[in-house]
């Protein structure tokens, strides 16, 4: 997996989590505005990103997957290779009103934090070796607290990430 595939494969992780799919929980298109929602990948612009006020409209739940970042280096070889520890976020904030309404996912945000926690944990290929599983990272986990009637809870992820020179 490539340092570029990371955060498209996270949100798809959750995308694909059966109670988004029975929610209609979609990484948000920028070309299909209307189409199907909740789940947007940050281009650096958040809190304004595209997609993110749809999804709270919708169904009172957003999910927000940050841009990697690199958070430390493990190792390095004289050859020019080295062993990075990769981090990548995931916000996921919640409406209560809306999302424990009838319109809503009736999943609360922690109950929505240990899904992202099962499905993201873990080795992210089999065709990877071990050391390229997700771990958590930092803290695990912060909750921000509610305002404006917003829940927001941020997880920490890190990847285990090999980089060497071309042959």
């Amino acid at each position: 997996m490539n340092l570029s595939e990371l955060q498209l494969y996270v949100a798809e992780r959750i995308a694909a989590e059966p109670s988004a799919v029975a929610n209609s929980l979609a990484i948000f298109n920028p070309a299909n505005p209307s189409g199907p929602n909740g789940i947007v990948l940050d281009d650096g612009s958040y809190p304004n990103l595209p997609g993110r006020e749809k999804a709270f409209e919708r169904k009172g739940l957003c999910f927000v997957v940050s841009e990697v970042a690199g958070e430390s280096i493990e190792d390095t070889s004289k050859r020019g290779g080295a062993w990075l520890r990769v981090g990548i976020r995931v916000a996921i904030e919640e409406s209560v009103a809306i999302n424990r309404s009838v319109v809503g996912t009736g999943i609360s945000l922690d109950e929505w934090m240990d899904k992202v926690w099962k499905i993201l944990l873990g080795n992210p290929s089999p065709s990877l070796p071990p050391e390229y599983g997700i771990e958590p990272s930092g803290n695990a986990f912060t909750k921000t607290g509610t305002e404006n009637g917003v829940r927001r809870a941020i997880l920490d992820f890190s990847i285990r990430y090999h980089i060497g020179p071309t042959s």
